[in-house]
């Protein structure tokens, strides 16, 4: 399963026509008339939309008061507002070129230009997360894992398409160790966890047919312990990604509250993206950020 995100930025432009002054003179000569001279003396008026700055308190005041600060702009958010809303707005998915204030641009903001930003996908599957990752922040200090090789040999492949070379990558069950990484800790970790894909019946209807309802448990039980053994790689003012295409509690708020109550993360943002009504999987996400 891989989730793709996208947000779009809003840019706030008011363009106002502007009028310029022009006098015209019919002589090649100047005026010295005592009366022309007076009358273009009258005539010179500066419109509040010149390319002046305007100096009336009136202006001022207008001027003051239009000034508005859009999350998507070129220039940094000053406003408190602004800011925590930056914060919590971590897309995974968000691929623009133009910077982004969410809390993954600002992961990458924060790191030394020459100090890539460790990205840990732990459960990669055939890359595609890993890639967009890779598209999003550019330079980057991948690692990949999962529990299957035949995935991982299907992630190389992808990877050498993508034209991504530089990456760690070892077969292991996190949900049991993570003794492959040993001490190595990271930026962001993302968790595309085992689940029972749930969210993909509208394309597997006969998946309905061979359900076993004690599968939710077994699967909930299993997220918890991958996201335990995730957790302690994971450095302060990190960030967790943990999703499913599941649309059980148990999978997806469940564990989220599992992850609040047992660990110092705070929780930034949750979602269940259904796709029913797109022809489309149905997705769940959650955000977290390390304390």
């Amino acid at each position: 399963m891989e989730v793709i995100h996208t947000s779009t930025a809003l840019s706030a432009q008011d363009p106002t026509p502007s009028t310029t002054l022009r006098v015209s003179e019919t002589t090649d000569t100047p005026s010295t008339s005592a009366s022309a001279k007076a009358s273009a003396d009258k005539s010179l008026r500066v419109s509040e939309a010149t390319d002046t700055p305007p100096t009336s308190a009136s202006a001022k005041v207008s001027a003051d008061k239009s000034l508005r600060v859009s999350e998507a702009t070129d220039t940094p958010s000053t406003s408190a507002s602004a800011k925590a809303s930056a914060d919590k707005s971590l897309r995974v998915s968000e691929a623009t070129d133009t910077p982004s204030t969410s809390a993954s641009a600002k992961a990458s903001a924060d790191k030394p230009a020459n100090k890539p930003l460790k990205l840990w996908d732990a459960c990669a599957a055939s890359g595609g997360k890993s890639i967009l990752a890779y598209d999003i922040f550019k330079h980057i200090d991948l690692t990949v894992s999962d529990v299957r090789k035949s995935i991982l040999s299907n992630l190389e492949k992808r990877f050498a398409a993508a034209g991504i070379k530089q990456y760690n990558s070892f077969i292991g069950d996190i949900s049991t160790s993570t003794s492959e990484i040993q001490h190595a800790t990271f930026d962001i970790i993302i968790t595309d966890v085992p689940c029972t894909g749930s969210g993909t019946w509208s394309r597997t209807p006969e998946q309905l047919y061979y359900f076993d309802p004690h599968q939710i448990e077994r699967y909930s039980a299993l997220q918890k312990k991958i996201v335990s053994h995730a957790i302690p790689h994971l450095k302060p003012g990190g960030f967790l990604l943990y999703c499913t295409c599941s649309v059980f509690k148990k999978e997806n708020e469940d564990v989220v509250q599992f992850i609040s109550e047992q660990y110092p993360l705070q929780l930034l943002e949750k979602e269940l993206m259904t796709g029913y009504d797109k022809k489309a999987d149905t997705l769940f996400g959650a955000v977290f950020q390390k304390r």
